[in-house]
């Protein structure tokens, strides 16, 4: 054995072996797996050499700079208890001209969290998929509304369980279904237009059935009143003004 008291300099080129692995170059670099306690590096360090590479942290980690991960891979950053297999996040960075992603700000408490859209173009969409069959849940466990500030587009069924409130014009264009449970009552459906503020006019409703394509008819358009639950009492009202005739019809 050999105890080295003094600092020990390697030429440039020179290399320090142990058991015939190299551990230490004249560069500074550590070329072989090294176990250790503690270590401080200055400037810029590089662990591994390819992708192949890999580097195994036993314990917490914390930094105090920002963390830049720079990867073609597909698991560019994978978390989960068994890594990539079946992790609880992934970034993906497979795609060859990759330039967008998503932005998580914080900010102070009751200011809320927000999540946008980045690129290096001007507009981009965001898409939100659950998998195969599964549903997209929003808010299922906060009490909060949910706000929609643009023009939503709608190319499935429309599905309401509890009573529903328009506060601004809705174009229905396809199937509507409302549902509410009740003791004894059935749900209500109420479309009212919205009051005059002031000295302005009321809104208007309508409820239009589709024009009909050329030598074709138009659209039904069906109001049913209510039948009556039995002794003697009077079905409900359904009142339709039909659609202008150009012909016979």
């Amino acid at each position: 054995m050999v105890n080295i008291a003094e600092d020990l300099k390697l030429a440039k080129g020179a290399k320090l072996y142990v058991n015939d692995v190299v551990i230490v170059d004249g560069d500074g670099n550590v070329d072989a797996p090294v176990t250790t306690t503690d270590l401080t590096t200055t400037g810029n360090t590089t662990i591994g050499n390819a992708d192949t590479d890999s580097l195994t942290i036993n314990a917490t980690t914390t930094t105090a700079a920002p963390v830049r991960v720079a990867s073609s891979s597909a698991t560019a950053l994978a978390v989960g208890l068994n890594g990539a297999t079946n992790p609880a996040l992934v970034v993906d960075a497979a795609t060859a001209s990759s330039a967008t992603g998503i932005s998580v700000k914080s900010a102070a408490a009751a200011s809320g969290v927000a999540v946008a859209v980045l690129s290096s173009g001007t507009n981009e969409n965001l898409t939100i998929d659950a998998k195969g069959s599964g549903t997209v849940t929003i808010n299922g466990t906060g009490t909060g509304a949910i706000a929609l500030s643009r023009d939503t587009n709608i190319t499935g069924a429309l599905n309401i369980s509890t009573n529903e409130t328009w506060t601004k014009e809705v174009n229905h264009t396809s199937t509507v279904t409302t549902t509410t449970t009740a003791t004894t009552a059935g749900g209500n459906l109420t479309h009212t237009a919205g009051a005059g503020a002031t000295t302005g006019a009321g809104g208007n409703y309508a409820a239009a059935a589709g024009a009909g394509g050329n030598d074709a008819v138009g659209g039904v358009a069906s109001l049913t009143g209510g039948a009556a639950g039995g002794g003697n009492r009077a079905g409900g009202v359904a009142k339709v003004v039909g659609g202008a005739s150009t012909g016979t019809g």
